[in-house]
């Protein structure tokens, strides 16, 4: 029986580029995210916006990006989100099978939609909160994987038509130190929130819709 074999299949495509990349180094594991991430202050993304916006774009390619780099860190966290449901199912007997949802609350807390003893969907629900290593990499994901997502269907729309892409122009930046993962999530969840907010009037953070379906048809 496969255990949440349905979780995060993006994380196994990824994982599967990785072998293929030539002989890496490997990090010994750990629980993701450990590494500092500097915060930027609102002055400096504003400054950044107006550098993109004079750039024009003109010099912006996906290809400079370090896509796989961006796949790993992906498949990273997914694999460490699903390694640790599975373990705290294992610990309650619950069946792996079980099918499930897993997303945050308007709270921004962890919660479950799956077919258990409330008893114990409540155990793993507060479990989960209480692990901060946890949260961080499933907070990482509602913002990374979608736009690695993006980037990737970018990338096989200009290989399959050769045409340029006016939004990916708007997120990469010509300085390699601002097209961090996280920089390009930051602006792409920007514009989301943007587009969301022409379409109903009121802004949305397009993250919080974000969750993770085990053992559900896709």
């Amino acid at each position: 029986m496969g255990i949440l074999d349905a979780a995060l299949n993006f994380g196994a495509r990824a994982l599967q580029g990785t072998e293929t990349s030539g002989a890496q180094q490997k990090a010994p594991q750990q629980a993701p995210g450990s590494e500092a991430t500097p915060r930027k202050t609102a002055t400096s993304i504003a400054d950044e916006r107006v550098t993109l916006e004079k750039q024009g774009g003109s010099n912006v390619s996906l290809a400079d990006l370090p896509m796989q780099d961006f796949k790993n860190a992906v498949a990273r966290d997914s694999g460490f989100v699903k390694e640790t449901i599975g373990t705290k199912l294992q610990e309650l007997e619950v069946d792996l099978g079980t099918r499930m949802a897993v997303r945050r609350n308007s709270l921004g807390d962890i919660e479950m939609d799956a077919q258990i003893a409330p008893d114990t969907k409540n155990r793993i629900e507060n479990d989960l909160n209480q692990n901060r290593a946890f949260k961080a990499a499933f907070n990482r994901l509602s913002t990374n994987q979608p736009t690695v997502e993006y980037l990737e269907n970018v990338s096989r729309i200009s290989q399959a038509y050769g045409e340029g892409n006016s939004m990916l122009e708007s997120l990469v930046s010509e300085s390699p130190e601002n097209n961090r993962l996280q920089d390009i999530a930051h602006r792409y969840q920007e514009l989301r929130k943007q587009v969301t907010s022409d379409e109903s009037g009121a802004s949305q953070d397009p993250a919080a819709s974000f969750e993770i379906r085990f053992n559900q048809p896709a």
